[in-house]
């Protein structure tokens, strides 16, 4: 421990502002001995400064509450401090206490001098700062001053000054839960947006803009009932002039007054009178018997998420407490403010048994590190919290109250972690910046950009650990240095999976000659001096092809290779000194990689070393061109589009291509289906070992963060402040992963279509666990489709059903011709309604099969209809046309009304009394099986039974005695073993056969291995129900989503299970919402969503638009629509 004691103490009493080095002074005095302390009393080491606006009342030499802090006396404040030595019964050493011990390092506290953290009910302990936040003096004060003397009642117009500090943000937040409507009172843009957007105020005023006296009027139209006023002056004579009768006034500060000789009002002190107005002070300190009654329920409204509590944490401890007063007066802080003490090298940094015992290694370059956002919710370093990483396994949990890290250190045994907090630096822009004059991205690190904090902790034993460990400095700084899980997956980014070909790896080049500088100038074949490739198997130089952002090219190299038959090419601006270059095969036509670059460029003289990348490589075009495929943020008169803020809207980062998820989430999460069930506030997430790696959990975070409302608000980081103020959205790197995990396309970091996206994501849902009341979203979605297939011989019919969860739409392609002008905005298509286009899709068409009744080759009418309709109607419309042999989509206005509509003539109407069916077919003949002979005879040869012989060849693949053989071992016991060998087939043991192969008790099995009944179902009967070949072919075929047949086999007995979706008419359908997209393919361009919604209060549901992170109400939907790839329409 440290010798000297630093205290800051009062130098002189201010009559205007505190000026910090004049107003106060430090003194070093010898820290108090533990041996010194008296019966009762505590050594504290203090860990934080409460900074209140009445301290500048407490150096006034006037008549109060309290005496004035004497001239020399250390300055009077509240503060958090953990025990370092101690002879009461109350407290131990390391245990947390509050105290007013006032602007000091370390204090000697008498026995009622402090309390102990356990006087505060739910209190975290990773976050102490909570005593004297929320849970001290400062809710306890919001608490008092809202529900004693403010009293609102549901509808109350309730109005709060200075809401975005410490004491008047609680304070609305408590009068929301009390049913006001609250007006928020503040002195920035940001914290107006921050009240509505996360604290739920229903309107907030910046009361520095120019118009804030008539959008006070306007927002008071129907006069106030409760006034809390923490500023007096200005403001309270406005709210005194606007007050109801018998309204009440609640007088808790006048932070606007307090650092005056001159103070202003109230001017109309009369409206007290004339609208017998009650208006009351009080000092928290009064009523401390109080205080538990106080604590538990900010405790219990803070469990809920009914508070959210706020902090602006200055570090640095006393030597920064003195600014951070001053700026506090100034409105710096958003919540409460607090400066903290620089725990490294503290006494606090204690030593626990776990820190010996635990086994450390640091993170290996394949694991993955949790180091951004919590694995169960989307808290992350960013927060006041910040986020716990366990030493262990690298786990990521929140250290906030939601305490889903020390959750973490429970279920696994892991408890120690490392505490990450991050702030984001100023930026101060002096000059604009200079014009880009080449090409560079910038290597600006996390360091350029944030301030970090670290602190090593066990979570079991409740101690801050020294970083300077050795057993833990090695794994801090792998954690630090690891790739984190979403930069493993970013730093694929638009990039495409490049392998190299037989071109590349059996390329025969030339005689090798040395090509002069002056060769490499400009195409051989023209004069064009980029977009320049080097055939790496002649040496000739061509240019490429003309390329997407005005990149000129005459395809000179691809003509060289269609003449020569020379297909590798490297393009010479592309490639650098580490050997990284584009490449490209013409036989092929697609880029390759070259293992062996380097060896082959020197073939021609070319030395790596000597090159630098003058020009934009084949991805950068790709990501620029990407990027230009937006939305439009503003209105038709310039104006940025309003921001919007709240539960369920809140908007998903782009992890490089990920819009195609984030369009499809965002209409998903909507609706009440996936709602309901993945936002469950009040429920545990499961206990798995691996959060990140389980698509419940992931799928409840999701739901968490776009409806919790805690992530949708303005981004306090936004560097320029003109600029209108966006969310940072949440970065959905875990669930996209997991998602993606081992499916060919969406493992990979490229561009996808969002409608395939939707398909894959529900077999996935569908395939997991939905337990108890916890039921299958998806189920909303499924309807059934019925066929009609009618002779057009003999005029007999067939109905055939099956379940599914969307529908395609072919959209007619009709173009219009260009007039004047309109020849260079690119072809129109005639527009077409959602009506014409179902009117398509259901209409009998003609199909050439032979009648199995009358024999007849005149074919069948084919139709298809609705048997039931579902809860939600997927509808994909498909805008595609072949350019040059390549798929290309073209936006055709697909006219949807606004209203709901009826699909009621869709509906089929079945077997009609006036139709004959046709007759079933008959089951095909089994298929044969003749065991392999000289297998079959080895196997005889060994004495086993020739049924069991070819039992065993059956099941191993007919090709392998060994393999059989082992079957066989087994396979000794089962009840069948000897039976003759059946692989199904048409009547008698065929459909006996078959019938086994939807045994419930095989397929109640299979369940309990985490298989859906319809899997199951499809399993067996490819296995000829063999319980063992079934698990064998599921883990084989995993995107085979099962059989839905009814027929075919049921989960239970007795009860089959309900077709999907719903036969009741009328079906009347409304547009919910849409997937847009913008781009000539599916595979690229950008993604957004437009979802109807309700906000800031609004009768009529509006548009918003969902375009990444940005979350704004939309002015161009109508137009929009028109063009959307993916519709969602609620049945109504």
């Amino acid at each position: 421990m440290k010798q000297e004691n630093t205290s800051v103490v009062l130098a002189e009493r201010p009559t205007d502002d505190i000026i910090p080095g004049q107003t106060f002074k430090e003194k070093k005095t010898p820290i108090p001995s533990p041996a010194d302390l008296k019966q009762g009393e505590i050594l504290v080491e203090v860990l934080y400064l409460s900074l209140d606006p009445a301290m500048r009342g407490w150096l006034s030499d006037a008549r109060s509450y309290l005496p004035p802090v004497e001239i020399g006396a250390v300055m009077r404040g509240f503060t958090a401090a953990r025990v370092l030595a101690s002879k009461s019964k109350r407290a131990s050493p390391g245990d947390l206490v509050s105290a007013m011990s006032g602007w000091t390092e370390y204090a000697v506290l008498g026995e009622q001098e402090f309390e102990p953290a356990s006087a505060y009910p739910g209190l975290n302990p990773r976050e102490p700062q909570d005593i004297l936040s929320v849970l001290g003096i400062t809710g306890a004060t919001a608490w008092w001053g809202m529900t004693q003397i403010g009293d609102p009642k549901p509808g109350d117009l309730v109005v709060v000054s200075g809401a975005a500090g410490a004491t008047g943000s609680v304070a609305g937040q408590i009068a929301k839960i009390k049913g006001a409507t609250v007006v928020g009172i503040c002195g920035s843009d940001p914290k107006c947006q921050w009240l509505t957007g996360e604290l739920g105020f229903d309107v907030a005023l910046n009361y520095k803009a120019a118009d804030f006296k008539d959008r006070f009027k306007a927002a008071t139209k129907n006069y106030i009932d409760v006034y809390f006023d923490n500023v007096g002056g200005e403001i309270l004579d406005m709210c005194l002039d606007r007050a109801k009768e018998h309204s009440r006034f609640v007088m808790c500060g006048g932070i606007s007054q307090y650092n005056t000789s001159n103070p202003i009002g109230p001017r109309n002190i009369s409206r007290v009178i004339t609208m017998r107005i009650k208006m009351q002070g009080f000092i928290i300190i009064d009523h401390k018997e109080r205080f538990p009654e106080i604590r538990k329920e900010l405790s219990q409204w803070l469990a809920e998420g009914k508070i959210k509590k706020t902090e602006t944490i200055i570090k640095g401890g006393l030597a920064a407490a003195q600014q951070a007063l001053v700026d506090l007066y100034n409105g710096s802080n958003q919540g409460k403010l607090l400066a903290q003490k620089d725990l490294a090298g503290s006494s606090v940094a204690m030593s626990c048994h776990h820190l010996e015992s635990v086994v450390l290694t640091p993170p290996t370059p394949f694991q993955s590190v949790f180091r951004e956002d919590c694995t169960q919710c989307f808290d992350s370093i960013d927060d006041s919290a910040g986020l716990d990483v366990c030493l262990q396994c690298f786990n990521g949990g929140c250290a906030g109250h939601r305490l889903h890290s020390k959750l973490h250190s429970a279920i696994r045994s892991h408890p120690l972690s490392l505490n990450i907090r991050r702030k984001r630096k100023i930026v101060v822009r002096d000059e604009p910046p200079a014009k880009m004059s080449r090409l560079a991205i910038a290597a600006e690190t996390e360091e350029d950009r944030y301030d970090t904090s670290l602190a090593a902790k066990c979570l079991e034993c409740n101690v801050e650990l020294d970083l300077k460990n050795n057993r833990l400095a090695s794994v801090v700084d792998g954690i630090l240095h690891a790739n984190t899980f979403s930069r493993k997956e970013e730093v694929k980014a638009w990039e495409q999976e490049l392998t190299s070909c037989e071109h590349v790896l059996l390329m025969q080049q030339n005689d090798p000659r040395k090509i002069e500088q002056g060769e490499l100038g400009h195409c051989t074949g023209c004069n064009l001096r980029e977009n320049l490739w080097l055939c790496l198997e002649c040496g000739n130089l061509g240019c490429g092809r003309k390329q997407m952002g005005g990149i000129d090219g005459n395809s000179h190299a691809l003509s060289h290779s269609n003449e020569s038959g020379h297909g590798v090419a490297v393009k010479l601006g592309s490639i650098t000194p580490e050997g990284t270059a584009d490449v490209y095969c013409y036989k092929c036509d697609d880029e390759r990689i070259d293992e062996n670059l380097g060896q082959h460029l020197a073939h021609w003289g070319v030395i790596l070393a000597d090159r630098h990348k003058t020009e934009k490589s084949l991805t950068e075009m790709q990501i620029e061109q990407n990027l230009k495929w937006d939305f439009s943020m503003t209105t038709q008169d310039g104006e940025e589009l309003k921001p919007l803020f709240g539960p369920g809207l809140t908007g998903l980062r782009n992890l490089g291509n990920s819009c195609y998820l984030a369009s499809i989430t965002q209409c998903l999460f909507d609706l009440p289906a996936f709602r309901d069930r993945y936002f469950l506030p009040h429920k545990d997430m499961p206990v798995v070992d691996d959060p990140a790696a389980d698509l419940e959990t992931q799928l409840r975070k999701m739901g968490d963060g776009l409806w919790s409302g805690r992530y949708s608000k303005p981004d306090a980081d936004t560097a320029v402040e003109s600029q209108v103020s966006h969310q940072r959205g949440l970065a959905p790197a875990m669930l996209k992963h997991l998602i993606g995990k081992g499916h060919e396309e969406f493992s990979t970091m490229r561009q996808q279509d969002a409608f395939e996206f939707l398909q894959h994501l529900f077999k996935l849902i569908y395939r997991s666990q939905h337990s108890g009341e916890l039921k299958d979203p998806t189920e909303q979605f499924r309807f059934v489709l019925e066929q009609r297939l009618q002779c057009l011989g003999c005029n007999k019919v067939k109905y055939s059903s099956h379940e599914q969860d969307n529908i395609f739409i072919d959209v007619p392609l009709e173009k219009i011709p260009p007039r004047g002008d309109d020849e260079e905005t690119g072809e129109n298509y005639k527009p077409v309604t959602i009506q014409e286009c179902l009117d398509i899709l259901t209409a009998a068409e003609k199909v050439e099969l032979k009648c199995t009744s009358c024999g007849s080759n005149d074919g069948f009418s084919k139709q298809s209809l609705f048997k039931t309709f579902p809860r939600v109607l997927v509808v994909n419309a498909r805008k595609m046309t072949v350019i040059n042999w390549v798929p290309v989509k073209v936006d055709v206005p697909v006219i949807v009304p606004d209203e709901p509509f009826l699909l009621d003539r869709y509906i089929s109407k079945g077997l009609q009394p006036s139709e004959e069916q046709l007759p079933d077919e008959p089951d095909p003949p089994g298929p044969c099986f003749v065991p392999e002979p000289t297998c079959l005879a080895q196997l005889e040869g060994m004495g086993f039974p020739r049924n069991r012989s070819e039992k065993a060849l059956h099941a191993t693949g007919n090709s392998d005695a060994n393999a059989a053989m082992e079957w066989l071992f087994a396979h000794m016991e089962d009840a069948d073993i000897d039976a003759p060998l059946d692989v199904g087939g048409g009547g008698g043991k065929g459909a006996a056969a078959a019938a086994s192969t939807a045994d419930p008790e095989k397929i109640k099995m299979l369940g309990a291995m985490g298989f859906g009944a319809p899997q199951a179902k499809k399993a067996l009967k490819e296995t000829g129900g063999d319980v063992e070949r079934a698990v064998e072919w599921l883990f084989s075929h995993p995107d085979d989503q099962g059989d839905f047949d009814d027929g075919a086999a049921s989960s239970g007995p007795s009860t089959p299970k309900a077709p999907a979706g719903s036969a009741a008419l009328p079906a009347s359908f409304q547009l919910q919402s849409i997937v847009c997209h913008k781009g000539t393919s599916i595979h690229a361009g950008h993604y957004v969503a437009f979802i109807r919604k309700k906000v800031d209060g609004q009768q009529r549901p509006t548009w918003v638009l969902f375009n990444d992170e940005k979350v704004v109400e939309s002015t161009d939907f109508d137009e929009m629509r028109k063009f959307a790839y993916v519709y969602f329409f609620e049945r109504v």
